[in-house]
C-alpha cells in the first residue's frame, strides 16, 4: 500500500498525547496566575507604602511649627508582639534608631531576620518604616509598619502589613529599657506621681485650742506631707 506513518491506535497512546499537550498549557496558566497574584500583591504593597509615607509627611513640620514636639525618641531595642492569624502569637525584638532631620527623624535598624531599609517619624510620633527580610529562604519579603510613637513612655501603637498579604495590629511594642525616672526638662516621669515633702508649722495661737495653763505648755505643731497631683498631658 501507501506510505508509512506514525499512528496512535491504542487508548494509552491517545491519553499520552493529550497529557503531552495539556501539561505545558496547565503549567503556563498556573505560572501566569501565580506571578499575576504576586505582581498584584507587590503593587498593592507599594501603594500602601506610598500612602503611609504621604500620610506622615503631610503632618510633618519642623520643631516650633504646627507639629507638637513631645519628647526625644528612644534609640534602642523594642519588644514586639503581634497575633498572626496563620502562625499565632509572634514575639520578636527590633532595634530602632532615630536620626534627627529637618522635619522629624529618619529611621534605621534591624531585627534577627530583617533590616529597616526606609522609614520616617514626625516629632509628634507619627511614623512608618519598611523592613526587608535578610533570610535567603524569605528573600523579597517586606513588612510595612505604620502608626504612632509615644516618645514619653517609649511605646508604639500601630500595625504591620506584609507584601505577601496579611495585616496584623501590634499587641505590644515597647522599649526594653524604661523611660528615666525624671524627665530632665519637665521634672517628672510620665505616669508617675511627683511628691514634695515638707514641714508645716502651725500658728502659735489656735482659737479652738484650750488656753495655756502654764509657761511649760507649747503651741501645737502640725507635721504634714504635701502631695502634688500630676495631670497627664497628651
Amino acid at each position: 500500500g501507501g506510505g508509512s506513518g506514525f499512528k496512535i491506535t491504542s487508548s494509552w497512546g491517545i491519553a499520552l498525547l493529550v497529557a503531552i499537550t495539556l501539561i505545558p498549557c496547565l503549567c503556563i496558566v498556573g505560572c501566569a496566575c501565580f506571578f499575576g497574584k504576586r505582581c498584584k500583591r507587590r503593587k498593592s504593597f507599594e501603594k500602601a507604602v506610598e500612602a503611609a509615607r504621604d500620610g506622615v509627611s503631610s503632618k510633618s513640620h519642623g520643631k516650633g511649627g504646627g507639629q507638637t514636639y513631645s519628647a526625644e525618641p528612644f534609640s534602642g531595642e523594642y519588644h514586639v508582639e503581634y497575633d498572626d492569624e496563620k502562625y499565632g502569637d509572634q514575639v520578636s525584638s527590633l532595634q530602632l534608631n532615630f536620626s534627627d532631620s529637618a522635619n522629624g527623624y529618619t529611621l534605621s535598624g534591624y531585627s534577627s531576620g530583617t533590616i529597616v531599609e526606609d522609614g520616617h517619624a514626625n516629632y509628634d510620633g507619627r511614623a512608618w518604616w519598611v523592613e526587608k527580610s535578610t533570610e535567603k529562604e524569605l528573600g523579597g519579603v517586606k513588612i510595612l509598619s505604620k502608626g504612632k510613637f509615644n516618645f514619653k513612655d517609649r511605646s508604639f501603637k500601630g500595625g504591620r502589613l506584609s507584601n505577601l498579604g496579611g495585616s496584623f495590629p501590634y499587641t505590644t511594642f515597647k522599649a526594653t529599657e524604661p523611660p528615666p525616672l525624671n524627665d530632665p526638662e519637665e521634672g517628672y516621669r510620665p505616669g508617675g506621681l511627683p511628691v514634695v515633702t515638707g514641714m508645716v508649722q502651725g500658728d502659735p495661737y489656735v482659737p479652738s485650742a484650750p488656753p495655756l495653763t502654764n509657761f511649760h505648755d507649747e503651741p501645737p505643731v502640725v507635721v504634714g506631707t504635701v502631695v502634688q497631683q500630676q495631670h497627664e498631658m497628651y
